[in-house]
């Protein structure tokens, strides 16, 4: 008997600082299959989400997972912000089978609501303009990505950095948001940074243009962030017990920046949760510009959040851990390519030495000859290659013509037509070159015939292979 779809299938959505999850719950089936005591279910989670990407298009996404619970009624599972979910349970039959899935409700329905992005693009700006007063500078913005939910605002903070030259910036987090008057005056050992630009996610611009000197209220969209207060959030959650009101920035002053002074920043993104927290995410620091042209790395640059620094980053001034994975995977690579080259050096050494034992080796081996292999029955001929060499028996190289045969009507040793080159090679082995060549002088001509010249064959050892034949150091004949 097949069992009934599990009652009263119920999904809560939360999302907070701490994070998104599911609690998904359900009532046993009225009708079991016999094996309740035992029983496996199926719950489907289904995903949409429609948002705005990168490109600014919209963009729907939609995704179904499948997991399953055994002699259990409820799950807990991360879940992705600004995410429609739809659960459906089914209890798994004896043969395998999914059975009748439960009945889709308001319950069984939840929205995921929006937290912030899980991380920031890099934001860039550089020096438009400089004079002998004031300085203008131009920010590259690029649109985060608007998946775990709608950006209503991107604040560009400007730090001024001219009275504590020399001293690392803090955490984008540590720096107090106040007023451009407020920021140039101060002499503090805090650095303070205004709000230069509001842009809404609405009206998106790829640049803005900062030191103008330019008044203006916050966009629409912005000035909504703020309706109510906010906290400001790190991406652990934890507050930093700082709160704002849409009061403390009705006007947005872009003040002209000082000739005489070093700027940073950074882009700081506003998203408003559905409890109506307002929640921000800072963007690592720009490059340090000022009167001097100085563009410097700053160390904490690239940090976005101070939670992805670890203790240990603290107590090393904040290096961050992938710098010094870096730096020890540099070291490890550089240890690796010496040891592999001082290897590879000394196989060349030893394998040269090797082929230089080999060419002495069987240089003595030519010129000993191997006469205990002759055979008696044989013609010496036919194993004149096993006889030792005689220096008494040489004769000079210069009446030794290989390849070349005496012209009948001339008396000259010519190449014939049919020969490929001095020194042809009628064969070759293992250790030598067979080549026919004419020996001049090795007998006194007899007084019936005028030649003094024979034609034979001659063995030339060949200490390297390829070695051109005319390079041989030993003949024999």
């Amino acid at each position: 008997m097949a069992a009934s779809p599990p009652m009263k299938v119920r999904v809560n959505c939360q999302s907070d600082q701490h994070g998104s999850y599911l609690h998904i719950s359900w009532d046993p089936p009225t009708q079991s299959n016999g094996l309740m005591f035992q029983a496996e279910y199926k719950v489907f989670v289904e995903e949409k989400s429609v948002f705005l990407n990168e490109l600014g298009a919209w963009e729907e996404t939609k995704d179904t997972n499948v997991l399953s619970a055994y002699n259990r009624s409820s799950l807990t599972i991360q879940g992705i912000p600004n995410s429609n979910y739809t659960i459906q349970v089914c209890v798994m039959s004896r043969d395998g089978q999914c059975g009748t899935k439960s009945r889709l409700t308001q319950v069984s329905d939840c929205y995921m609501g929006p937290n912030l992005p899980e991380q920031l693009p890099r934001f860039t700006w550089r020096k438009l303009k400089s004079s002998e007063k004031n300085q203008i500078f131009k920010v590259l913005l690029v649109r985060a990505s608007e998946r775990y939910g709608p950006i209503c605002c991107y604040r560009v903070v400007i730090v001024r950095y001219g009275d504590l030259q020399g001293r690392e910036l803090p955490y984008p987090q540590e720096i107090s948001v106040s007023t451009y008057r407020e920021a140039h005056n101060h002499r503090g050992q805090h650095l303070t940074g205004y709000i230069a630009e509001m842009i809404d996610s609405n009206r998106f611009q790829d640049e803005v243009i900062v030191g103008d000197g330019s008044l203006s209220v916050p966009p629409p969209q912005c000035s909504a962030c703020y309706s109510q207060s906010y906290a400001n959030f790190d991406e652990a959650g934890f507050s930093r017990n700082r709160r704002y009101t849409l009061t403390s920035f009705p006007i947005v002053e872009d003040g002209p920046l000082e000739s005489n002074s070093t700027y940073s920043g950074f882009i700081e993104v506003i998203v408003k949760t559905l409890t109506g927290d307002v929640v921000r995410k800072p963007s690592g620091y720009f490059t340090l510009l000022g009167s001097s042209d100085q563009e410097s790395a700053v160390l904490h640059a690239t940090i976005l959040d101070k939670s992805s620094v670890s203790e240990n980053e603290k107590k090393t001034g904040g290096i961050s851990r992938e710098s010094t994975i870096s730096a020890v995977s540099a070291a490890a690579i550089s240890v690796v390519a010496l040891t592999v080259g001082s290897i590879s050096y000394y196989r060349f050494r030893k394998e040269k030495a090797r082929n230089i034992a080999l060419s002495k080796e069987e240089t003595e081996r030519f010129l000993r000859g191997q006469p205990e292999s002759l055979n008696p029955t044989m013609g010496l001929g036919q194993q004149a290659h096993l006889l030792p060499f005689d220096e008494n028996w040489n004769f000079p190289s210069a009446k030794l013509k290989l390849g070349k045969v005496p012209d009948p009507k001339s008396g000259e040793f010519v190449l014939k037509e049919d020969y490929i080159a001095i020194g042809e090679v009628i064969g070759c082995g293992q250790f030598g070159y067979v080549l026919k060549a004419v020996a001049v002088g090795i007998c006194p001509p007899e007084p019936e015939s005028k030649n003094e010249f024979w034609i034979i064959e001659v063995i030339g050892l060949k200490p390297l292979p390829m070695r051109p034949a005319n390079q041989i150091n030993y003949i024999s004949s």
